[in-house]
This record gives C-alpha cells, sequence and structure tokens, in this order.
C-alpha cells in the first residue's frame, strides 16, 4: 500500500476528486439557482460573483500562500469551501444564496490554483514528472465525475450535487494533508519576504506584459468557455447533446496533457502558445457557421489544443519568469486575469453582444478579434527572436 501511495499517486489523486468536486457544481450552478427560487436577473447576479471575487481576491490568496505556506492554505480553503457546500438549500431567498455563492467563491477560487502551485514546487524540485502528467489527472476527474452524475437525478433536487462536491473535495483534502514538503534550499512553507521583493515582482515587464496578453485573450475567447451551451441550444441541441458536449470536452483534454511537455520540448513555449491561439480562432470560426449541432460537435475535439495545451502552456510560462518563491503569487495572478477580469469583460461583451445580434455572430467577430490578436502576437515574437538572434551573434 505504501509503494502504490508514492508522491506522483498522491499528487494524481488530489488532480483526480479536485476536478470530479468541479464537475458536480459548476455547470450546474445558474441552473440551481434557478430551482432555488430566484428569479432570471437576480441569477445574473450571483453567477457573477464567483469571477468578481476571483479577480479581487486571487492575487491577496497567493500572497499569503507564499508568506505562510501553500499547503496550510490549501487545506484551510478546502476545509472551508467542503463546509459551504453543505449550506446550499434546496431552496433559498436571493440575500441567504448572496452569501453562501460569496463565500463559496472567496474560498474555492484558490483551491485549483494552489494544488496547480503544489505540483509545479513537486515536479521542480524533484524533477521525475511533468506538471501536464499530473494536469491531465484533473481531466480524468472532469469525465469520471460528469459519468457519475449522469446517474444523479438532476432534474429535480440538484442540492445532492453539492453534498456530493464537498465529498469529493474531502477525499482530495486527505492526499493533500499526506504531502510533505519538497526538499530543496527553498521550503515551500517558509520565505523570507521583503517589500522590495513585492516591487521586484511588479516591475517585471515579463509577467505583467504577459497578463495583458492574458487579459485579452480571455476577453476574446469568453464565448467558447461560457456560451457554447446557448449556441448550441440556439441551433437546436437537445439537453442530453448538450451533455454530451461537456463530457466529450473533457475526454478530448486527456492526450493533450499527457503530450504537452514533448510539444513544448519540440516546438518552443511560445511558438506553441500561440499556436494554439489560432486554433481558437478556428474553433470560434467553424462555431459562428455550424448549420447544426451534430455538425458542430466535431468542433469540440479541438479543446485538447484550445485548452489544455494553451493552459499547460500559460502556467509554464509563468513559472518560468517568476522567481521560485512568488510561484503562488504568479500562478493567482494568472487565474485573476484570465478567470476573473478576463471572464467578467468577456462576459458582459458577450452578454451585450448577444442581445442584439444571433450567437452566431458573436462567435464570428470574436473569431476574426482573435485572430487580429494572433497575428500581432506573432509579429511580436518573430520580433523578439530575431532580437535574441542578434544578441547571440
Amino acid at each position: 500500500m505504501r509503494n502504490i501511495l508514492t508522491l506522483p499517486n498522491k499528487l494524481r489523486i488530489i488532480y483526480l476528486f479536485a476536478y470530479a468536486c468541479a464537475v458536480c457544481w459548476v455547470p450546474i450552478l445558474s441552473l440551481y439557482y434557478k430551482k432555488a427560487g430566484i428569479d432570471s436577473f437576480h441569477i445574473g447576479i450571483l453567477a457573477s460573483i464567483p469571477p468578481a471575487i476571483l479577480f479581487v481576491v486571487q492575487p491577496f490568496w497567493g500572497l499569503w500562500a507564499d508568506l505562510v505556506g501553500r499547503k496550510k492554505l490549501l487545506i484551510i480553503v478546502m476545509c472551508l469551501s467542503a463546509t459551504v457546500f453543505l449550506f446550499f438549500p434546496q431552496h433559498g431567498s436571493f440575500a441567504h444564496l448572496l452569501m453562501l455563492t460569496l463565500a463559496l467563491g472567496i474560498f474555492w477560487s484558490t483551491v485549483h490554483p494552489l494544488v496547480d502551485c503544489i505540483t509545479l514546487d513537486m515536479v521542480s524540485d524533484r524533477g521525475e514528472h511533468e506538471f501536464s502528467l499530473f494536469r491531465m489527472w484533473g481531466s480524468i476527474g472532469w469525465c469520471a465525475g460528469s459519468l457519475i452524475m449522469t446517474y444523479v437525478n438532476l432534474s429535480d433536487n440538484l442540492v445532492f450535487n453539492f453534498r456530493l462536491a464537498s465529498g469529493f473535495l474531502l477525499i482530495s483534502l486527505l492526499f493533500v494533508l499526506s504531502l510533505n514538503p519538497p526538499k530543496s534550499s527553498i521550503s515551500s512553507n517558509e520565505f523570507q519576504l521583503k517589500i522590495s521583493d513585492v516591487r521586484e515582482l511588479f516591475k517585471n515587464t515579463q509577467i505583467t506584459s504577459f497578463l495583458v496578453i492574458i487579459l485579452v485573450m480571455a476577453i476574446l475567447s469568453t464565448p467558447i468557455w461560457y456560451f457554447t451551451s446557448i449556441l448550441y441550444s440556439d441551433i437546436g441541441a437537445s439537453s442530453s447533446m448538450i451533455s454530451l458536449v461537456f463530457g466529450l470536452d473533457g475526454l478530448c483534454e486527456i492526450p493533450f496533457f499527457f503530450l504537452a511537455n514533448r510539444i513544448i520540448k519540440r516546438f518552443g513555449l511560445q511558438q506553441v502558445l500561440i499556436f494554439t491561439f489560432y486554433i481558437i480562432v478556428v474553433r470560434s470560426i467553424l462555431y459562428a457557421v455550424a448549420p447544426s449541432p451534430r455538425w458542430a460537435i466535431w468542433i469540440e475535439l479541438l479543446q485538447g489544443i484550445s485548452w489544455s495545451l494553451m493552459w499547460v502552456c500559460c502556467i509554464e510560462y509563468v513559472n518560468e519568469i517568476v522567481p521560485a518563491h512568488w510561484r503562488a503569487t504568479g500562478q493567482s495572478l494568472l487565474w485573476a486575469f484570465f478567470f476573473g477580469a478576463g471572464t467578467i469583460i468577456g462576459n458582459i461583451l458577450t452578454g451585450y453582444l448577444y442581445s442584439i445580434i444571433p450567437i452566431q455572430k458573436v462567435f464570428l467577430y470574436n473569431g476574426f478579434g482573435m485572430l487580429l490578436f494572433s497575428v500581432l502576437m506573432t509579429f511580436l515574437l518573430k520580433r523578439k527572436l530575431a532580437q535574441n538572434k542578434s544578441n547571440v551573434v
């Protein structure tokens, strides 16, 4: 048993159950609000709270993680999140659900970033395994959780989803408790930080420039991540087919998490990242011209490149340009700009466009916007590579 529960296997299990937890409640949150008796206007308000909280509090969680220890903070937020899940009622007032959503947004927002950060610590210090191979188990957990949820009656009582989410998260927590800090010259639980270090982090033009890039990319790709269910519904897809879409997405992610590191080593981190931008362009435009849901479902095969490969590139790049003792803060900023600011602005923009034009045209316009952005990034990368080559010569 001891041989089975090695460090790599513990990390895999942590990812497996942390993402199985997420799939229990994230896709059905708006539907839960509706069945709990909340009107459409207030559902929109409640749904916008998690990304807003993520943008505001995520950097502070990252700072605290670097100061007091990542494992300690992860244990705290996992316990609090699992507890909040237990309090979601079958029916509730707007004020009641507002408080619960605020609490869940605050505590849950840092669970996955800290899991990523702790894994990066283990990977970089031991040098035996690659991050993408561990993150792949998150996608496996998402698929497994989706399969389990197909046997749960989602039409009447969604409260069970939150109870199941709490259980999955507690299983993940048990394996977090068993982790030992990596053996290195820098402890992941104790850091000597100075104000000058904070200033230096924000003076780093690489990280600030990259965060701007991530912000723009998140805004332009928002329809893909948050409005495909609406698109499928508008072009005639049934609820069962929409559920199949999300399951297929998770399945397509697995091989690319497995191959991501090899692809990056072969072609270069920045080159692969920009390539994923172009795949997002293709995906957006294909959605815009899809004549039927059966035709459109083949577009989901691009999920592995446009999401898995892209996200691994983002995490690895931040990990590369941020000092080791500031990794949690760097990863938190990445999450805050992509899932926080980018998601908020992107959702507002997409929602406004959808109120005046069909959803497929929204995908088309965002696709062309992403194309212009990708061409600009390609030009800047070529100029950077040319400058580096001339400096070497």
